[in-house]
């Protein structure tokens, strides 16, 4: 499947899927097209997923833009994935090729993740900025809650000369902050990471197990 479309709104933008509140499936897409949100959740897959998801197999290589500029869960992927009680998000095989631009929890995979969540075998290429804080090469902000999330067999790297930066603080080339319970495995980032006032890492702009 084929989703070739620029995407324009205010509050919860995707560029397949606006908000989905019920348990998400999304497999064998290619994803072209520029996406911009004037609000918060904006994704260039999916702007909000609050009850589940299943990702694989999606490829959004042929760069596009995300410009959520003014808000909050912005995403070359998933603006937020809020897993509720016995929920999970498992995303496999997704690659991006995106620049985005959002004020607070800005990824390439996602911007705000939360709960029992398995990323595997995917990759982002970005060019990254959060105009607040929370900016990572794959998640903005990870917070697993009471369950446990692991992040393997991922990449990040560079859209040309791109970065990724956070203007306040908590930038990391594959997490802009890990919060509870999270395992970075066979992980990558080749890429330039900087934070206004201070707390980026080359993976990590803070961990807290």
């Amino acid at each position: 499947t084929i989703v070739n479309s620029d995407v324009e709104g205010d509050n919860n933008v995707g560029g397949i899927i606006g908000s989905s509140d019920s348990e998400l499936e999304l497999h064998n897409i290619e994803r072209r097209g520029d996406v911009s949100g004037t609000g918060d959740n904006v994704g260039g897959i999916a702007g909000i997923v609050t009850e589940g998801l299943i990702a694989k197999n999606i490829d959004g290589t042929a760069t596009f833009s995300v410009d959520g500029t003014g808000g909050l869960n912005v995403s070359g992927g998933f603006g937020k994935i809020s897993n509720g009680v016995g929920y999970s998000a498992y995303i496999k095989n997704i690659h991006i090729s995106s620049s985005v631009v959002g004020a607070q929890y800005v990824g390439g995979i996602a911007g705000y993740l939360s709960e029992n969540t398995i990323i595997t075998q995917s990759s982002a290429e970005v060019d990254l900025e959060a105009t607040l804080q929370f900016a990572g090469g794959i998640v903005g902000y990870l917070t697993s809650g009471s369950s446990s999330s692991i992040i393997y067999n991922t990449n990040v790297a560079a859209l040309g000369a791109g970065d990724i930066s956070a203007a306040q603080s908590f930038a990391g080339g594959i997490c802009g902050k890990c919060v509870n319970g999270i395992t970075l495995d066979t992980v990558s980032a080749v890429i330039d990471v900087s934070s206004g006032n201070g707390k980026a890492g080359g993976l990590a702009g803070s961990f807290k197990y």
